[in-house]
């Protein structure tokens, strides 16, 4: 198709106009980024108050064991399990709470989503195309190309850091209250990472007034336009160029491997090695889950029916004891009747606590043990990614057949790349990192800190137990035997058995979930939104490679010349 003078200049507006409304995009946030911090300040503020009340709910042993006042904190240690009968409530207020503060921040994320957009397709526009000698680069008044070409090489040197944006913000920022901690590290870091971008840019792209401007879509007067006597060929050659420059910035799959640059393969490669065997942990994680749940339900049915039984031994041995003295104590057999159902009430509680307490040990330690072999695969792919978005990293990526040699990895991606495409990319000696001894030790602090915000699992395999449980399962259960010859000690224990009653049958009526089952759900939850969200990046990596040296090509090729 022969296309006209006219089309080519049009074309080359559009490219102009594109490339300074990013740049105002740009400037816009990192002007407004002292208000955005602000807010996105106070809603970590309020996030972490909740955390602080969420976790007095329901105190562990450490609570007290790690306390400087131990007396202080095993009463309220104490008090979080007597008062566990309104704790889902008190739950469900602070996760309400938390949904209505995650609201504001996601909106505060759009806005950072579209400046990262803007700052990743500055990073890959054609710096050759904003020239002064290139006559269809025009410019409004006052904007001279060398600022354009500024701001683009700022966001080339700053463009790896939007590594630590590539997730879904509304996968991630549920509100759930057993990740809370991990969904305040996340924003903490989203925070430091735009305040250090916002540095990088916001110095050259304030040289750009945008007063007045219809970006780029005006044209200058030009009496001696040079492009005015160019041949048919050089039209198509040149609007060709531009054609390609504009579908590269709109190219994402192109984007990511930019951003990655020499990391990618490495990546690509880690990903494939692990990923299949994450997801297996994690369903086998929810196994785990489903198993604790079964467990606390038929504890808790088996909990009515004890205390339900103890309750009513209770009734008949206070009604033998007040008659005794009537009936010339013919009444007695009500009272050994009574003692007959507290025995059975005692050994039934004291059968369930245990079988319950030996189950929730072994699925607990089960689980933990999934969760660290997980968390290994973790910390190797965040330190890929830390690495990645690290400046000192080799900037050129090696054409893939440069490294198909020695293969170790097969990389099978269907449905995206297309038929036919299995490439082997030796994962360990793809690409080397240049490693200096201050970036090491950066990169393991901030893996540190992300592996810890997303560890923070309490020991599964300890305090499984509820008030509730530990009284079924001790001697106060089996002292029910004992307590018939004393009407006051029987009215008590009524009021035990009544408040369990009345606790495990709220329990029931709203599913009966384990504890450590939430939160092995919100951990197993979470962690497949940032494994759905690395999948996607290999995804994306995985055809951006196969067209990376190509399309460097066209970027870095000079356009008028």
């Amino acid at each position: 198709m022969v296309h006209t003078r006219e089309e080519l200049d049009q074309l080359a507006a559009e490219y102009t106009s594109d490339t300074l409304s990013c740049i105002h995009t740009v400037q816009d946030f990192c002007d407004r980024h002292s208000k955005w911090l602000i807010q996105r300040e106070t809603e970590l503020e309020m996030m972490r108050d909740i955390i602080v009340r969420a976790e007095k709910i329901n105190l562990t042993s450490d609570h007290f064991k790690k306390s400087e006042n131990k007396l202080k904190a095993f009463g309220e240690f104490l008090w979080s399990k007597v008062s566990q009968v309104t704790a889902e409530s008190r739950a469900q207020e602070l996760e309400k709470e938390l949904e209505c503060l995650l609201q504001d921040t996601l909106k505060g994320l759009e806005k950072l989503t579209l400046f990262l957009e803007a700052v990743e397709k500055l990073a890959v526009t054609s710096l050759s195309f904003f020239r002064e000698e290139n006559p269809l680069c025009r410019l409004p008044t006052g904007t001279s190309a060398a600022a354009v070409r500024s701001v683009i090489a700022s966001a080339r040197r700053a463009c790896p850091l939007l590594i630590h944006f590539q997730r879904d913000a509304g996968d991630f920022f549920l509100p759930s209250l057993v990740n809370a901690e991990s969904l305040a590290f996340q924003l903490d870091k989203y925070m430091r990472v735009s305040q250090e971008l916002c540095e990088k840019l916001q110095k050259s792209s304030d040289s750009i007034s945008f007063l007045g401007m219809n970006y780029g879509k005006e044209k200058q007067a030009c009496k001696n336009d040079p492009c005015s006597n160019l041949t048919n060929e050089a039209i198509q050659t040149m609007f060709d160029h531009l054609t390609h420059l504009t579908n590269i910035r709109l190219d994402r799959h192109f984007r990511m491997a930019y951003l990655f640059k020499g990391a990618a393969l490495r990546f690509v490669g880690l990903l494939s090695q692990r990923s299949s065997r994450m997801r297996q942990f994690l369903e086998a994680l929810e196994e785990a889950a489903v198993q604790l749940d079964r467990m606390k339900m038929g504890a808790s049915i088996s909990s009515v029916a004890g205390s339900s039984v103890g309750f009513v031994g209770g009734v008949v041995s206070i009604v033998g004891l007040a008659l005794a003295p009537v009936t010339a104590g013919a009444s007695v057999i009500l009272t050994l009747v009574g003692v007959g159902l507290g025995i059975t009430s005692g050994v039934n509680s004291l059968a369930t606590g245990i079988t319950e307490l030996s189950v929730n040990s072994y699925h607990g330690k089960k689980s933990n043990e999934i969760f660290q072999s997980y968390m290994e695969d973790v910390e190797t792919i965040l330190e890929c990614l830390e690495q990645a978005a690290s400046p000192i990293i080799l900037n050129s990526v090696p054409h893939v057949r440069n490294v198909a040699a020695g293969v170790a990895i097969l990389v099978k991606t269907t449905g995206m790349v297309g038929k036919g495409i299995d490439t082997a990319v030796d994962c360990a000696s793809a690409m080397k990192v240049l490693k200096s001894d201050e970036m090491v030790s950066s990169v393991a602090k901030v893996v540190s800190q992300e592996v810890k915000a997303a560890r923070n699992v309490p020991n599964m395999a300890a305090d499984l137990t509820d008030f509730g449980q530990l009284a079924k399962g001790t001697p106060l259960a089996l002292s029910k035997s004992a307590r018939a010859g004393f009407i006051a000690l029987n009215s008590i224990f009524m009021g035990l058995d009544l408040f369990f009653i009345c606790k495990d049958s709220i329990s029931l009526a709203k599913g009966s979930k384990n504890d450590v089952s939430k939160v092995i759900r919100g951990r197993a939850s979470l962690w497949k939104t940032e494994l759905d969200a690395w999948e996607r990046i290999h995804r994306s990596l995985c055809i951006g490679i196969w067209k990376f040296r190509k399309s460097m090509e066209v970027l870095q090729r000079p356009f008028y010349s």
